[in-house]
């Protein structure tokens, strides 16, 4: 299961991206709330989404980080992970981390 890491954020914002979208299943309120809790914008739900490993049809939850809300983003996600905003290559700190990045 991919886990959007600092390392997301750099990326997006090095490509120009306007904006970075997370999805979760919609029965997963704990990622719901860590995703809400960096900032991330609710979006809505995209019903009947995709199937689960088990075969059920699923629901996704969907938010998104625009430009402008990148950098406070990333401040909380970095806070939350425990990361240093200082760190040049998040992305390789988060793989050590165990942390595969979108």
């Amino acid at each position: 299961m991919p886990v959007a890491g600092p390392g997301s954020f750099a990326r997006s914002s090095r490509s120009g991206s306007g904006r970075v979208q997370v999805k979760t299943d919609i029965r997963n309120h704990r990622s719901q709330r860590a995703i809400a809790g960096i900032g991330a914008t609710y979006e809505g739900v995209r019903r009947r989404y995709q199937r689960r490993d088990d075969g059920t049809v699923r629901d996704t939850v969907l938010f998104s980080v625009t430009a402008e809300e990148r950098p406070g983003a990333r401040t909380l996600l970095e806070r939350r992970l425990g990361v240093a905003s200082s760190v040049k290559n998040s992305d390789s700190l988060a793989t050590a981390r165990g942390l595969c990045l979108l």
